[in-house]
């Protein structure tokens, strides 16, 4: 039994929610005089479908960066669970994913020895819906039909892997961690034998306390390789694969040695192209028939993206002064991506920290919000078109001024896809009425026709009941001939 097999896309979409907790700093701890700076990280470690539902659960992994009352630069670490529900109607035959990333951490002082974290998490939701029309055909030997190919843009696979990557190092004369965390600075993939084989590298931060009292900082690389088994996945198919960082573990095992374990999860994304013969026009010789319609709606890749663009903006931190820049944290959030006058835009904002050491060597930070346009020429003009990207940074270049400003160079990597959403009407049953014979008594044994304005041999043989093959031999023309206005055929009764 023939069918159609496809799917689409039925949502794409980010959902925001918050997860708030108050901190207690642990009674070994100093007391909190000034709060530097607050990160986090997420791990989404379930997501289900029930009863036009999705819900997502997972963990928050906050830091906190604070100065004490002794003049000393802590940190605070706390995991907060947290649950969301999304709703979706006419969740039958669909698959999902959800993406969880932080957008923006805000920590509030509440007294020295308690702060309010609260993180703003992005969770971006693809729902794609799985189309198997069976097709239903009666006495196929007295129809006549004709088809059209379709090619549909189709989400074949989507899931999530997750993995850690751990990496041991030498940290001589340290005597307190503060804080750790991990970037993804590279990645790269390969498609062989059903596998997927992933390599990249990690810049790992480290900021801890020297035996005599000073802070440092360091800065690993940390190479990385990881093998995933896919089925079913070929190198000729589309594959995006987005990296988030779960969590960073860091101890120090010995005066001289630091164990950090990277916890991440790779979001695996593969699109191919399916190829349907639809079935537009059906007719017979002899018998009325009866048919049923449905209409599809699918979309086809027009123009994939890969881009890059920068930002340039400065931090005043003319009042305390800078001797040093430790870090800088960056969120790329994109708020709007649309088509308008065959250009692909993409808007949004990058929240961006700046983490420093001022002029008396004590960890400060800088904050700013901004916002960012992006546009893309498409090469060919098409209409119904929608598109998808995400924004990722890719280099930071960080200088001072003679002002005492820091500089921020920021290039940002932009990958899209645009595509033309289409529909078309499929012919899904066909019965014949042989109860019904076609009356040709009317129709004479030749007829003479003169080709009107959008004639095809099709539409020509469907009207007196006889086949483009008939008519073709008689005139002498191929099947496929192109007719002219004007032009004479002889059609002969069937």
């Amino acid at each position: 039994m023939p069918s159609i097999s496809m799917n689409k896309t039925k949502l794409n979409k980010k959902f925001e929610t918050n997860v708030r907790s108050d901190v207690i700093v642990p009674d070994f701890k100093g007391d909190i005089v000034n709060i530097v700076c607050s990160y986090a990280t997420v791990s989404a470690n379930e997501s289900y479908l029930t009863k036009d539902k999705i819900t997502i659960s997972g963990m928050v992994y906050f830091t906190t960066i604070y100065t004490s009352d002794e003049e000393k630069t802590l940190s605070l670490n706390h995991k907060m669970p947290f649950s969301h529900q999304i709703e979706i109607q006419n969740a039958d035959d669909v698959d999902f994913s959800v993406k969880a990333y932080v957008k923006d951490v805000k920590t509030t002082f509440l007294n020295s020895r308690k702060v309010a974290l609260d993180a703003l998490l992005s969770l971006d939701v693809l729902v794609t819906e799985v189309i198997d029309e069976q097709l239903s055909f009666s006495d196929e030997e007295f129809l006549l039909a004709k088809t059209e190919q379709i090619t549909s843009y189709c989400n074949v696979i989507n899931k999530k892997e997750d993995f850690c990557v751990e990496y041991e190092t030498e940290l001589a004369d340290a005597e307190n961690l503060i804080c750790a965390y991990s970037k993804v600075v590279s990645k790269d993939i390969k498609i062989i034998n059903n596998k997927i084989i992933l390599k990249g590298t990690l810049k790992i931060n480290v900021l801890y306390e020297l035996k005599n009292g000073e802070i440092q900082n360091k800065e690993f690389l940390n190479d990385y390789t990881e093998v995933f088994d896919v089925n079913s996945i070929m190198p000729d198919m589309k594959t995006k694969i987005d990296l988030q960082i779960r969590q960073t573990d860091a101890n120090i095992l010995d005066e001289e040695k630091l164990s950090i374990t990277t916890f991440l999860s790779a979001y695996i994304l593969s699109y191919d192209e399916y190829e349907n013969d639809i079935l537009t026009d059906v007719y017979s010789i002899d018998y009325e028939t009866k048919t049923e319609t449905k209409t599809f709606s699918y979309e086809s890749l027009i123009e994939s993206v890969l881009d890059k663009f920068t930002l340039s903006d400065t931090f005043d931190v003319s009042r305390n002064g800078i001797s040093s820049i430790y870090d800088v944290l960056i969120y790329p959030d994109v708020k709007n991506c649309f088509v308008h006058d065959m250009s692909m835009i993409v808007e949004g904002e990058v929240k961006t920290e700046v983490i420093y050491y001022n002029a008396d060597n004590v960890v400060s930070n800088k904050s700013k919000n901004i916002p960012f346009s992006y546009s893309y020429k498409l090469k060919n003009n098409h209409e119904n078109l929608c598109s998808n990207a995400d924004v990722f940074y890719d280099l930071i270049n960080i200088s001072v001024n003679a002002l005492g400003e820091i500089e921020l160079k920021i290039t940002f990597e932009v990958i899209g896809d645009v595509f033309e959403c289409k529909e078309k009407t499929a012919i899904t049953s066909v019965s014949l009425d042989k109860s019904k014979p076609v009356d040709k008594s009317s129709i004479p044994s030749i007829t003479v026709y003169f080709v009107q304005k959008g004639d095809t041999l099709w539409d020509i043989a469907k009207k007196y009941h006889t086949t483009i093959k008939e008519i073709s031999k008689v005139n002498n023309i191929d099947e496929n001939k192109i007719l002219n206005i004007g032009e004479r055929l002889i059609i002969p009764k069937k």
